[in-house]
């Protein structure tokens, strides 16, 4: 969707730790995100795992306080619980 693609564009500027993806209507949108508070490694439990759904699958970009020539490194993690429709 057009607002999901916005955000990922505004998220490159690095004030952005975590961006969550959902499906939805058959859809990707942008399900939650969150701020920079911590080094990565800090803030990794506090904000990955309260978003995590036993119902819901999802897709979850981690942005680690590392980069390389094309900017910050992220972490793609695939979330698809086996209770999940």
């Amino acid at each position: 969707t057009t607002e999901l693609r916005d955000f990922f564009a505004k998220a490159r500027n690095g004030s952005v730790r975590l961006i969550k993806v959902v499906i939805e209507d058959e859809q990707l949108v942008l399900g939650a995100h969150k701020e920079l508070s911590r080094r990565w490694d800090a803030d990794y439990d506090a904000l990955v795992l309260p978003l995590l759904d036993e119902q819901q699958p999802c897709y979850v970009l981690y942005r680690l306080d590392s980069q390389n020539a094309q900017g910050y490194e992220w972490i793609f993690i695939s979330w698809s619980p086996d209770s999940s429709p």
